[in-house]
C-alpha cells in the first residue's frame, strides 16, 4: 500500500465544476440517504483572489428535521463549540455554514478541516435518530404505565407469544383473559413495518387473541413512507397517535384487549 494509492482513492470521488459564485464540489462522502456530501467554494465579490468554503444551506435544516433541536441552549452551544473547533461560522439568516475567506494556497487545508466538520455533523444526525426513538418510547411507556399499571401484565421488548419468537414488540400488554396487545412505538419506518409483519403472521396463524398496534408521534408521521402508511391503513393493525388526547389513545388500547383503562397519576 502506497500513499499515492490512498490519495487516488480519495480524489477519485471528488468532482469540481464552475458555477456563478465560484465552484461546486462533489465529495466521496455520503449522506444517510445515499447522496454525496456537496459544498461550494465561493469567491469574494470584492476580491476574487479570496475564497471560502460553505455548505449547500441544507445541513442545519436536515439536523433539525432529524430531531436535533438547535433551539435548546445546550445543543446550540454544542454546535457553536463544534464550529469554533473547525474555524467555521453559521449564518442563521441564510442557513449557511461557512469558513473565513483565504487565499488560494490556504484553501486545500481549509477544505480538509471543513470536510471533517461536515462528517461530524452527519454523525449528529445518526445519533439524533436514536435519541428521538428512545424519547418517544419513553413517552409511550409512561402512557402505558399511567393507564394500565396493575390492570394488565406489561412487558417490554418481549415476544407477544411463545410461538412468535421472531417478533419483539416494544411493549406487550397481557390481560387476565388472555387477550394480548403487541404495541410498537413507531417512530421509524422499521417499527411501522414490524407491526405490519406481525399482523400478517398473526393472520396466517389465526391467533385471534393477539393484536398488533402501531403508535405514532402524530397523525402525519414524517419518518414513515406513504406506501407503508397506506398498507397499515388497509390492514387490521390498530393505529394510534400519542399527540393530542392521550386518554383517547388509552381507551383505544383498552378496547383492543377488553380492559377499561384507569388514570394513575405519575409524579
Amino acid at each position: 500500500m502506497k500513499i499515492d494509492e490512498l490519495c487516488e482513492a480519495l480524489c477519485s470521488g471528488l468532482a469540481l465544476r464552475e458555477v456563478k459564485i465560484g465552484y461546486a464540489v462533489k465529495t466521496p462522502f455520503k449522506l444517510p440517504d445515499g447522496d454525496s456530501i456537496g459544498l461550494y467554494i465561493r469567491r469574494d465579490a470584492t476580491n476574487p483572489q479570496l475564497l471560502r468554503l460553505e455548505d449547500d444551506g441544507g445541513t442545519i435544516a436536515a439536523l433539525e428535521e432529524d430531531g436535533v433541536s438547535l433551539s435548546v441552549d445546550s445543543r446550540s452551544d454544542a454546535l457553536g463549540e463544534l464550529l469554533k473547533q473547525y474555524d467555521a461560522h453559521y449564518d442563521e439568516a441564510a442557513s449557511v455554514i461557512y469558513t473565513d475567506y483565504v487565499t488560494d494556497s490556504r484553501l486545500p487545508a481549509n477544505f480538509v478541516k471543513f470536510m471533517a466538520l461536515m462528517l461530524r455533523l452527519q454523525d449528529l444526525r445518526l445519533l439524533a435518530h436514536d435519541r428521538v426513538r428512545e424519547v418517544f418510547k419513553d413517552d409511550v411507556r409512561q402512557l402505558v404505565e399511567q393507564y394500565f399499571n396493575g390492570l394488565v401484565n406489561i412487558l417490554e421488548d418481549e415476544n407477544p407469544s411463545e410461538i412468535l419468537k421472531d417478533y419483539v414488540a416494544d411493549f406487550v400488554l397481557k390481560a387476565e383473559s388472555g387477550e394480548t396487545l403487541a404495541l410498537f412505538a413507531a417512530s421509524s419506518e422499521t417499527k411501522a413495518l414490524e407491526s405490519l409483519l406481525l399482523w400478517q403472521e398473526l393472520r396466517s396463524r389465526k391467533l385471534d387473541h393477539v393484536r398488533s398496534m402501531a403508535v405514532f408521534e402524530g397523525p402525519k408521521p414524517q419518518r414513515i413512507k406513504s406506501r407503508t402508511m397506506s398498507r397499515l391503513m388497509n390492514s387490521e393493525v390498530v393505529l394510534g397517535t400519542l399527540e393530542g388526547d392521550r386518554w383517547e389513545l388509552a381507551q383505544k388500547i383498552g378496547k383492543t384487549i377488553n380492559v377499561l383503562p384507569q388514570e394513575i397519576r405519575i409524579n
